[in-house]
């Protein structure tokens, strides 16, 4: 895996209504993410969760090397960002029913969201901007006038949104709408302002991507690198789990070995 420093990887796994975990996959999760898969109530949720955090393990023992993927050890910042215990790659997750993903990069804090472009036709966009928006992205979704292109305006600007906080680590203590995003045929841009009543100013040291995939709009937001270059990798539940199952026959190899040199595991 290249692991430079403006690099960012991004693996997506599209999901079906009536998918499974395969026993590989689920064997990769922690004791407490399993016990925490087994408490949503729907399935979709369950294995959503289950196949998102899997895939962080699998890309992130491939990024880092041993230990095995689910050996990592994780810990939790102030507002409930996750981070590796120890130095190693920056990371993100997101999944919503029909599709997770997940990124790593080397260094610099990354954001990632994914949402299906069409979800915003199912609320009152509108109504729902003017509480998160700020008034420039407003007119910008407002000017798309009803119909698909609004959901998809929407739905652009909700995700990137989402992944500029989860990248600040601020969580729900992030106001909104103390940042702003313009979207570009090309690339879209950041903006802020220091108070409510100050001028706009692009934001430096932030950069944003943007790309769809299945259905799916997915944004991402990377701390210390204006143009990340990103590197997406397109999986089927299959291929996680034919992944999961070479890590964990890996694992036991790992084990035999040490077992038989009498040198205890880590």
């Amino acid at each position: 895996m290249n692991m430079d420093s403006g690099v960012c990887h991004v693996w997506c796994v599209p999901l079906a209504p009536g998918d499974q975990i395969a026993a590989s996959v689920w064997s990769v999760l922690s004791p407490q993410e399993q016990v925490r898969a087994g408490r949503f109530h729907h399935p979709e949720d369950r294995v959503a969760y289950g196949v998102a955090h899997a895939l962080l393990r699998l890309s992130l023992g491939q990024a880092i090397g041993p230990p095995h993927a689910e050996a990592l050890q994780f810990r939790v910042g102030a507002f409930g960002k996750p981070a590796l215990q120890g130095p190693g790659p920056q990371f993100n997750l997101s999944h919503c029913r029909s599709m997770v993903c997940v990124a790593v990069c080397a260094q610099g804090a990354v954001g990632v969201d994914v949402e299906p472009i069409d979800r915003g036709e199912a609320m009152d966009m509108v109504a729902v901007a003017r509480d998160v928006f700020t008034p420039a992205e407003q007119a910008q979704l407002v000017a798309c006038g009803p119909g698909p292109a609004r959901s998809a305006t929407f739905m652009r600007l909700w995700t990137l949104k989402e992944a500029v906080v989860k990248a600040s680590g601020a969580g729900l203590s992030h106001d909104l709408q103390s940042f702003g995003i313009a979207l570009h045929e090309d690339t879209p841009s950041l903006w802020h302002r220091s108070s409510l009543s100050g001028p706009w100013q692009p934001q430096a040291g932030v950069g944003l991507r943007q790309w769809l995939c299945e259905g799916h709009v997915l944004a991402l937001a990377h701390v210390g690198c204006e143009r990340p270059v990103v590197q997406t990798c397109v999986m089927n539940l299959a291929q996680v789990a034919g992944w999961a199952e070479v890590v964990r026959n890996g694992s036991m190899l790992h084990r035999s070995a040490l077992r038989q040199s009498n040198i205890q595991p880590s």
